[in-house]
């Protein structure tokens, strides 16, 4: 009987917090550049590659938070891109290692925000913790809106 209504209350308890996940949006490249036109919102780009353990850390435990991922849909147009892929994004676009190349992207993970005039405004390098990237994320919000 214990087992029964433990195994039910485990798979409650996994459906709630299932439901509360939020993550982030990810934008197409095109798509985001046309949307920045549209608002002030910076670009928040996420340099990152699958071989790397400290990226999909960061994406695990600090991307899929709750808080974070709300701030970042809420004030970033968030980009993902994979700085192994040498496919253009598009017609007449640069694949993700030559943005990152353009970024000089020394290692990942490796966010930049960068705003309308497409200057950058913040950099941030290496795995983050939440608290620590909050920071960093209300930093970029505070910044690009000095501009």
């Amino acid at each position: 009987m214990l087992k029964k209504y433990g195994a039910l209350l485990f798979i409650l308890l996994l459906l709630t917090s299932c439901s509360n996940i939020e993550r982030v949006k990810w934008r197409e490249f095109s798509n985001a550049l046309l949307e920045q036109e549209e608002s002030d919102k910076p670009i928040m780009f996420f340099f990152y590659s699958t071989s790397c353990m400290y990226c999909k850390m960061m994406e695990k435990s600090t991307l899929n938070n709750r808080e974070i991922s709300e701030i970042i849909n809420k004030n970033f147009i968030p980009i993902k891109l994979n700085v192994d892929n040498k496919l253009p994004l598009g017609k007449d676009l640069p694949s993700p290692s030559q943005l990152a190349a353009t970024f000089r992207v020394k290692g990942v993970p490796a966010i930049f925000f960068v705003n309308k005039e497409h200057k950058i405004i913040k950099t941030v390098t290496g795995f983050q913790p939440v608290f620590l990237f909050k920071k960093h994320l209300n930093e970029a919000l505070s910044l690009s809106k000095e501009e």
